[in-house]
């Protein structure tokens, strides 16, 4: 075991080597002769501390200057970049860890780090090999996504893929992108101006930098992790990898990634056309200075349960209720079958839900964020749909990690296939989940079915799971 420290050491050295030769992480810090790694360390180093973790003897003992590292330690609570630190059980011996962690110049310039793992005793997380960190997609939260059972009065308090994958000892991390802390009453939003796909990568590096540090710490090793990536975290993930792929193997977070339904690279027309739209649609409030674009999905739910058949000032002709349903099950896009929940239907239009209970996804769109960058949805959409060359894709054909690539058939799962053969990997294998004809997949398993559907932990979490198990040394 000892061995294996050690060399988790030695590999952590040299990233830390390799990160001294950087630039710093912004020019507009205080902390110009700071590195990514240097910042990373030693917010790992404050969150050890204030989560009362155990640090790690095996690890004290192969550093080459405990004395150092001990005043590191002093200096990262001095830092300050650790905000908040909170500690909620989920069930049994499950807990979750959340964190928000400040990064530049600006009171914006925040954002969420998760763990949610099983402990031994109150405060000491299990030792495993097995790690996990999710980057989630536009509209919701790293717990939004991965523990909707604690947000909801209508589910298990322990349902979702982060407590399950919990429960069968992988620790498991994920991030929230800075504009998803955004408040609703925000006055202007020129803040958001440059938080483009660029500024998503850094963070979610950032981030997953910690997270290794502090498994390192703390007794679990220094080897990369296993990324997930959802909606558009797909797009996020494969660019870190593409950046990834120029940096020497000991400075790469990623060991294996899991892309979630929606496609990287698409040569399907009509979904270019679909992403073109969605381009034109942010541009034009980027042009009018507006930089955050408004998420309806907390206002839909409201309307639903406050007034459910009055009319809807979201879908003109609809009742409230009818556009909460709609937001589920409908397809959004109109052109291609896309939906986010499998639906039941009369008369042409959703009334019920196949897999999840109608408050259950009122209760979802309660806690969406209700603002998101708009130039990280431009930024996608040039790239999936090649309207312009862009730096996010340069090196795909050097992407050799593992790739697991899971869809719904209601969702954009067909639409996942093209991408990945771009890639360098001789890894790539593929899980779409499907319960009807292609000529019915508007009322099949949904985009959002993966994490809330009744079933998703058979369908979807439990071969995830086998994959990561097979993937872990």
């Amino acid at each position: 075991m000892k061995n294996v420290i050690l060399f988790c050491i030695v590999v952590s050295l040299c990233f830390l080597m390799s990160c001294s030769k950087k630039a710093p992480l912004s020019p507009d810090t205080n902390e110009t002769s700071a590195t990514a790694a240097d910042m990373a360390e030693s917010i790992s180093l404050q969150l050890v501390e204030q989560s009362c973790w155990i640090f790690d003897d095996a690890a004290r003992s192969a550093s080459t200057d405990e004395t150092a590292l001990a005043k590191k330690r002093v200096d990262a609570i001095a830092a300050g970049r650790l905000i908040t630190c909170n500690r909620v059980p989920i069930s049994g011996n499950i807990v979750h860890y959340s964190f928000k962690i400040y990064l530049g110049p600006s009171a914006h310039d925040v954002i969420g780090l998760h763990r949610v793992v099983k402990e031994k005793r109150p405060m000491q997380p299990i030792q495993t090999n097995k790690a996990f960190f999710y980057q989630h997609g536009d509209c919701k939260d790293f717990s939004g996504m991965t523990l909707p059972g604690v947000r909801s009065a209508n589910m298990a308090r322990d349902f979702g893929i982060a407590a399950f994958l919990a429960q069968n000892d992988v620790d498991v991390w994920g991030i929230d992108q800075a504009w998803t802390l955004t408040p609703m009453d925000i006055a202007e939003s020129s803040f958001m101006k440059n938080w483009g796909l660029q500024k998503q990568v850094d963070d979610l590096r950032m981030g997953m930098s910690i997270a290794r540090f502090t498994r390192l710490f703390t007794g679990s090793g220094f080897m990369p992790l296993i990324l997930c990536g959802y909606s558009s975290g797909v797009i996020t993930g494969f660019a870190l990898l593409n950046e990834e792929t120029q940096l020497p193997p000991a400075m790469r977070n990623v060991a294996g990634f899991i892309p979630v339904d929606v496609p990287v690279k698409t040569n399907d027309q009509t979904v270019k056309e679909v992403f073109a739209a969605e381009y034109a649609r942010v541009k034009e409030l980027i042009d009018t200075g507006q930089y955050a674009d408004m998420v309806a999905f907390t206002y839909a739910a409201d309307f639903a349960r406050s007034d459910p058949d009055g009319e809807s000032p979201i879908i003109p002709g609809f009742t409230n209720m009818q556009t909460a349903l709609f937001f589920g099950a409908g397809p959004l896009w109109g052109t291609i079958h896309y939906h986010f929940l499998a639906g039941i239907w009369q008369d042409e239009l959703p009334v019920d839900f196949e897999y999840v209970t109608v408050d259950q996804w009122l209760d979802f769109m309660a806690v969406a964020s209700p603002w998101e960058a708009a130039q990280f949805i431009a930024d996608y959409c040039l790239m999936i749909a090649d309207m312009e060359d862009v730096p996010f894709d340069d090196h795909f054909a050097q992407i050799k990690v593992p790739i697991f690539v899971v869809g719904a058939a209601g969702g954009m799962g067909e639409y996942c296939l093209y991408g990945v053969t771009l890639l360098g990997s001789s890894d790539i294998t593929h899980h779409i989940v499907q319960f009807k004809s292609a000529e019915n997949a508007l009322y099949d398993f949904g985009h959002i079915d993966l994490f809330l559907a009744h079933d998703a932990e058979a369908n979807v979490w439990r071969p995830i799971l086998e994959w990561i198990e097979h993937h872990t040394p």
